[in-house]
């Protein structure tokens, strides 16, 4: 799917200030001429520059103030995105810890990106990896007409999981891709560590209905079994292969609920037994067919760390 460093002193400065004079008013003489016109407006900026308790958020790049602390951070995102110590100007949070600084590409082209969505931070939304725009602007640039500002997600992943993303450049690109997910034309694997003993090879298929719908899940045992000390006993976990041939929310964690094989870490679904901050769950390798341009497999590099979403 490296973390981010505490904000340097001096990221947020909050000092004001101090007012600048302004010249007494002179004399009455002849008017001012073109050179001293041109002096007024430096004056003007000088004293501005008292207003500083007005703007006690500065900018640790250039200086600029701001009034609030999140046009500051506003302000950092989109003019100061490529400078190497971008993270220490923003407020720390999981999302920033999680997302890092460099963007983890698997795949890319002019109509679509594969990345790799680390744990720790949502899709969509708020905090979010659709809106890590310091990330995203390391993707390269469409120009075409049909072009988004930003890329942007056309499927999900879990927050606590990480993973393979699909993000689309354009708006074509989009209802292509997203037409394609909700067909079931994108094959997609994902591999999960799951409380139960299943041998290697082990296989079989999972069609308990979800919210009313028909739901399959398909499963096999892709490594043999290893037992683990917990407390004062011991647990057994087996390593999943898993391929959702649908799209209900919670599918694979609800399936694997039902067989009794909860995902490990996963306390909304009965895996509590660990004490991890996510579901150890992986999503590998998608393969879909490319808006205009054939058929496209990422390469197996994100294989190991694909992370998982149902």
């Amino acid at each position: 799917d490296a973390g981010a460093t505490t904000p340097a002193a001096g990221s947020f400065a909050s000092a004001a200030a101090p007012a600048a004079a302004v010249a007494p008013a002179t004399a009455a003489g002849p008017p001012p001429s073109k050179a001293g016109k041109a002096a007024a407006p430096a004056e003007v900026s000088s004293a501005r520059g008292g207003r500083g308790n007005n703007r006690p958020h500065q900018c640790k790049f250039c200086g600029r103030r701001f009034k609030a602390e999140d046009a500051l951070e506003s302000h950092v995102r989109e003019k100061h995105w490529d400078d190497p110590e971008l993270l220490s100007a923003l407020r720390p949070s999981s999302t920033t810890e999680a997302l890092g600084s460099t963007l983890r590409i698997v795949f890319e082209d002019g109509l679509l990106a594969v990345v790799v969505k680390p744990q720790g931070c949502p899709t969509t939304g708020k905090a979010s990896m659709a809106r890590a725009d310091w990330l995203l602007r390391q993707l390269r640039r469409n120009i075409d007409p049909d072009a988004l500002r930003q890329p942007r997600p056309v499927h999900r992943l879990d927050a606590g999981t990480g993973g393979l993303l699909v993000f689309a450049k354009t708006n074509g690109a989009v209802r292509a891709l997203s037409e394609s997910f909700a067909a079931g034309r994108v094959r997609k694997r994902y591999r999960a560590l799951v409380l139960g003993r299943l041998e290697l090879g082990e296989e079989g298929t999972c069609e308990q209905p979800l919210y009313g719908k028909p739901c399959c899940t398909r499963y096999l045992a892709a490594l043999a079994p290893v037992q683990l000390a917990f407390g004062e006993g011991t647990v057994w976990v087996s390593t999943l292969d898993l391929w959702p041939q649908s799209g209900r929310r919670h599918q694979l964690r609800r399936h694997l609920q039902c067989m009794g094989w909860s995902i490990l870490g996963d306390r909304r679904y009965g895996g509590s037994v660990a004490s991890g901050p996510a579901p150890a769950a992986s999503a590998a390798p998608v393969e879909l067919a490319e808006p205009a341009q054939g058929a496209c497999e990422p390469p197996s590099d994100g294989e190991s760390e694909a992370g998982a979403s149902d």
